[in-house]
C-alpha cells in the first residue's frame, strides 16, 4: 500500500514550495482520513496538524475491513460502487467492439450485486468486478487474508503498529456513533492522547458516516444539538 509514502512525499513537497509556510496541515473524511493516518505513521518533518474524520484504520482486521476477523461485506458494496464510477470502466472497451467503451460500463451497471451475494465465494474473473481488475484485485486481496498476519500490520491498515512513530502534532479525531469507523476513531484517540505531548482531541456525535451536518439518524431526529 503506497498511501503512507505518497502522503509523506506530498507533505514534504508542499513544504518546499515558495508559497508555502513550511507548516502543512491535513484534513479529510473516510479514505482521506485513512491516508492521513498512513502518512503520520512515517512522521513527515513538516506535518503541523491533522483533522481525521471517520477513518484512519487503527486495526483494519479488528474493525474497518474485517470485524474481529470476519470480512465486512460493505467492502464489497464500496468496491462495486467505486468500480461503476471509475475511469477504468468508463474508458475500457469490452467484447467484440473494442472501439465502444460503453459496453463495459453497461455490463457492470446491469449487475445485481444482491443476487451476486448468493454466489459466493467469488473468484478472479468470476465476479461483478471482473471488468475493473484494480477493484477486483483489491477486494479479493482483502477477502483472501483471513488470519491476522503481517499483511494486516502493514502501513495503512494498522496505525496501532506505528503509534510510537506516529506524528506528535495537534490532531482531532472526529467520529460518529453510527459509523463503521467508531472503533478506529476512539482507539486512535485513546492510544495517541496517552502517548503524545501535543494536544489530541476526540469529537464524537450521533451521526452516520460523514453525516455530521444532519440532526437525524435513521428515523430518529436528535434535535438541534446534534
Amino acid at each position: 500500500i503506497s498511501d503512507g509514502p505518497d502522503g509523506y512525499d506530498t507533505v514534504e513537497w508542499l513544504a518546499q514550495q515558495p508559497w508555502s509556510s513550511g507548516k502543512i496541515g491535513t484534513f479529510g473524511l473516510s479514505y482521506a482520513a485513512h491516508t492521513q493516518a498512513a502518512l503520520a505513521c512515517l512522521n513527515p518533518r513538516h506535518l503541523a496538524c491533522m483533522w481525521l474524520e471517520c477513518g484512519g484504520f487503527s486495526d483494519a482486521f479488528l474493525s474497518g475491513c474485517r470485524n474481529g476477523g470476519a470480512f465486512e461485506l460493505r467492502q464489497v458494496t464500496w468496491a462495486f460502487r467505486g468500480a461503476k464510477e471509475s475511469a477504468e470502466i468508463h474508458g475500457h472497451p469490452l467484447g467484440d467492439s473494442p472501439g465502444d467503451p460503453s459496453l463495459a460500463k453497461g455490463a457492470i451497471e446491469n449487475q445485481d450485486i444482491h443476487q451476486w451475494f448468493q454466489y459466493m465465494p467469488w473468484k478472479k474473473g468470476q465476479s461483478p468486478l471482473r471488468w475493473t481488475p484494480d477493484y477486483e484485485n483489491y477486494l479479493l486481496e482483502l477477502w483472501g487474508h483471513e488470519i491476522f498476519d503481517d499483511y494486516w500490520r502493514q502501513l495503512g491498515l494498522s496505525a496501532s503498529t506505528y503509534y510510537q512513530e506516529f506524528s506528535d502534532v495537534p490532531q482531532v479525531h472526529m467520529g460518529c456513533w453510527y459509523d463503521p469507523y467508531a472503533r478506529t476513531t476512539t482507539d486512535n484517540y485513546v492510544a495517541l492522547s496517552g502517548a503524545k505531548t501535543s494536544p489530541v482531541s476526540l469529537l464524537m456525535g450521533p451521526w452516520t458516516h460523514g453525516g455530521h451536518s444532519l440532526t437525524y439518524s435513521g428515523d430518529i431526529d436528535l434535535g438541534g444539538q446534534a
